[in-house]
Order: structure tokens, then C-alpha cells, then sequence
């Protein structure tokens, strides 16, 4: 009678060795699963780090690209407010002197 309980005590204990196992098993194959999940996580964010510290580099040159345009566009109008202010003296010169002109010809004509 001892024996026979000892059989299934030790059927038992091999059940729950069995259970235990694939328990393990389990949680094994999870740990891996999550340890890709990690690596691939991690693996990401260097990229993605990477890229944003490119596009950081490409922002950083277009903003002194657009710098540098801003600046041309400033002395281009500044050159610009000159050139009309030197045309507007020309032109009245040109006016001053037509006047001038035209009085010696009136002069002359009348002497």
C-alpha cells in the first residue's frame, strides 16, 4: 500500500517537474523575446538619434544659408536705396541744367 501511494507521489512530482519546465520554458522564450524587443528598441533610437542629429547639422547650414541670403537681400537694398537716391540727384541736375539751357536760349534768341 505504501509503495502505490509512493508511485503516485512520485507521478505527481514528475507532473509537476513536467509543468514546471515548460514553465520555465516559457518564461525563457519570453526573456528572449524581450531581450530582441530591447536590442531592436535600442538599435532604433541610435538611428533615429543619428538622423536627427543630421537633420540638426542640415537646419543649422539652411539657417546660414538663409542668414547669409537675409544679409544679401539687406546690402542689395541698401545699394539699391543709393542708387535711387544718386538717380534722383542726376535727374535734378539734369533738370537744373535743362532750365539753365533753355534760359541761354532764350537769351540768345531775344539778343
Amino acid at each position: 500500500m505504501k509503495s502505490s501511494s509512493l508511485e503516485v507521489a512520485l507521478e505527481e512530482t514528475k507532473e509537476k517537474e513536467k509543468e514546471l519546465s515548460q514553465c520555465l520554458n516559457n518564461v525563457t522564450e519570453e526573456k528572449k523575446n524581450l531581450e530582441d524587443v530591447y536590442t531592436n528598441s535600442v538599435e532604433k533610437l541610435a538611428e533615429t538619434e543619428n538622423l536627427l542629429e543630421v537633420l540638426r547639422n542640415e537646419l543649422n547650414a539652411t539657417q546660414q544659408r538663409l542668414e547669409g541670403i537675409e544679409n544679401d537681400l539687406n546690402a542689395a537694398g541698401v545699394k539699391e536705396s543709393e542708387v535711387m537716391e544718386k538717380l534722383k540727384s542726376v535727374e535734378e541736375q539734369l533738370e537744373q541744367q535743362g532750365r539753365v539751357l533753355e534760359q541761354a536760349i532764350a537769351r540768345s534768341i531775344a539778343a
